[in-house]
């Protein structure tokens, strides 16, 4: 396996993990905001009100910094995947179009989530 198909394998799995990350986080984010939601109309303590908003508000926090974090990888893989279309025998190679697969599922969640 030459260098550049490696650094394909090895961008195309950062790029699918922080999309499984972003992913996680943004339910995450939903379920915090209705249990913050429930516990005002049930009236419960506001310090545990406080608490449970504290916790969205970090979840929040995290798909910010996971979208950042994915956009870089994504011009990290666009910049590799440029220069292994010059290179022979890389462009058929299973590991392209893996990473070829993973950029098309990320910028699809990218966008999702960049609303």
């Amino acid at each position: 396996m030459s260098d550049t198909t490696r650094q394909l394998k090895i961008q195309a799995g950062r790029v699918r993990r922080l999309q499984k990350e972003l992913r996680s986080y943004s339910v995450e984010l939903e379920q915090d905001q209705k249990r913050v939601a429930e516990m005002k109309e049930k009236g419960a303590d506001s310090s545990d009100v406080r608490q449970a908003e504290h916790v969205a508000e970090d979840s929040a926090g995290m798909i910010g910094h996971c979208r950042q974090l994915l956009e870089a990888a994504l011009g990290d893989i666009h910049n590799l995947l440029g220069e292994a279309e010059g290179e022979e025998g890389i462009a058929a190679s299973e590991e392209f179009a893996a990473a070829k697969e993973a950029t098309v599922e990320a910028e699809k969640v990218f966008e999702q989530y960049s609303q």
